[in-house]
């Protein structure tokens, strides 16, 4: 009877301690959070623009403004970017991926040579990638059958051999204004939807109000489909004047990175444009993955 008796005092000991063990084991490991949570980043349209090309300076100011990924201009239609070269590209992957930071690569599409667009993308994917990104805006007007080629191939090749990258698109953020822009398609492909949210070129439209307007305007839009829309992350403006985009207040983006902490992620359009002041709003900006992990991690696995 002692002996029945030890070794059940024994059992609930062992069991207690590998609850203890377990549990201060995984105290330090955070849950994996789904793919489509991305955290913070910025956009390159022309290497040679951002720090002179220079991949190690890139680099080390990414790694400054806290940033979890970059997204890199690799094709426009069926022709490669080459002004952005294919060695320097990938030379600058591989150097994002040794810093701990992820790289996606973007293209713009105009849908007159839907397979080969398909094609650049996923040659985009085989250097490396971590993902690509859609850039569709008004030469994909009324061109869903299109739209529908480009995102079959890519997602099937994604599917078959590199099922972790992401699939996003990026286009206009007032969609109601946009009228034949397959978003639907795009939608439905993608893991992630990036609306391009810039709010000095919209009437009405401030750092203050930049987050809830878009959340209603796609929440409108997404209703409207068959499919479970997929999670938002919004591209902000960030610009020193000196392109056709207009100048971005610092205190305006500032605000308007506040206002959209409660996404899964949140990029800036673009590099090249972006001066030391706005710099400044996109380091101190929340939106990393860190903020994710603590903030919307739960929100992000409750997700269907």
């Amino acid at each position: 009877m002692k002996k029945t008796w030890l070794a059940a005092l024994l059992i609930i000991v062992v069991m207690i301690v590998g609850v203890w063990v377990l549990r201060h084991y995984t105290a330090g490991t955070p849950t994996p959070l789904p793919k489509f949570v991305i955290g913070k980043g910025i956009w390159i349209n022309v290497l040679q623009q951002c720090e002179s090309g220079k991949v190690d300076k890139i680099v080390e100011k990414a790694k400054w403004a806290k940033l979890d990924y970059v997204i890199v201009k690799t094709h426009y239609g069926s022709e490669w970017a080459e002004y952005n070269g294919r060695e320097k590209t990938r030379k600058l992957v591989n150097a994002l991926h040794a810093a701990g930071i992820k790289a996606y690569a973007w293209g713009y599409v105009y849908g007159r040579f839907p397979e080969a667009e398909a094609d650049r993308a996923i040659e985009s994917l085989e250097m490396g990638f971590d993902g690509y990104i859609w850039n569709a805006e008004a030469h994909m007007r009324n061109r869903p059958e299109e739209a529908e080629t480009q995102c079959r191939i890519v997602r099937e090749y994604v599917d078959a051999n590199c099922p972790t990258a992401i699939l996003g698109y990026s286009t206009f953020c007032r969609v109601q204004n946009q009228a034949g822009i397959p978003f639907e398609v795009y939608d439905r492909y993608c893991d992630v939807a990036m609306p391009q949210v810039y709010f000095s070129w919209f009437q009405g439209w401030s750092g203050k109000n930049a987050a809830v307007r878009t959340m209603e305007i796609w929440l409108g839009e997404q209703a409207k489909w068959d499919h479970v829309a997929k999670p938002i992350i919004p591209t902000l403006e960030s610009s020193d004047g000196s392109s056709d985009m207009p100048k971005t207040s610092p205190k305006e983006l500032s605000q308007a990175a506040q206002g959209f902490k409660g996404y899964f992620g949140v990029n800036f359009y673009t590099w090249e444009i972006t001066n030391e002041r706005l710099w400044k709003v996109i380091r101190d900006a929340p939106g990393g993955m860190p903020h994710q992990r603590k903030t919307n991690a739960a929100k992000a696995v409750a997700l269907p």
